[in-house]
């Protein structure tokens, strides 16, 4: 996904779509057969074959899922602390998505990687 794309909705510059933060979506979104929304807006957004633009009309909008952006944040947030919740509160693209989640949310995205991580308790 190419970094820093204007939303078709807002004209606003999006840093990091994060399309690696949903579970199944990704070829829906890629064929035009879902949308996602713009973490600055919320307004439906297309990724017809990796390109961003207008959602197709009448398509189901999709929501990036908040365990798998705390899967991913021990690797892609690394400089953050490796958490969600350090990602979204560090200047750059994270802070984008800090009002996407409710701190409840991100609080138990990352506890429950931080519980797979650590494995069973002795």
């Amino acid at each position: 996904m190419p970094p820093n794309e204007e939303c078709p909705n807002c004209h606003q510059i999006v840093e990091d779509w994060h399309i690696e933060w949903y579970t199944t979506e990704g070829p829906l979104l890629f064929q035009g057969v879902a949308a996602m929304d713009c973490p600055l807006c919320g307004q439906p957004v297309g990724f017809q074959h990796g390109q961003i633009g207008p959602a197709p009309p009448g398509v189901p909008l999709v929501r990036r899922y908040a365990d798998k952006a705390a899967q991913w944040a021990p690797l892609g947030a690394l400089y953050a602390g490796g958490t969600l919740h350090g990602y979204l509160s560090t200047a750059g693209p994270g802070s984008q998505y800090a009002n996407y989640w409710s701190p409840q949310e991100v609080q138990q995205a990352d506890g429950k990687e931080q519980a797979k991580t650590q494995g069973p308790s002795p």
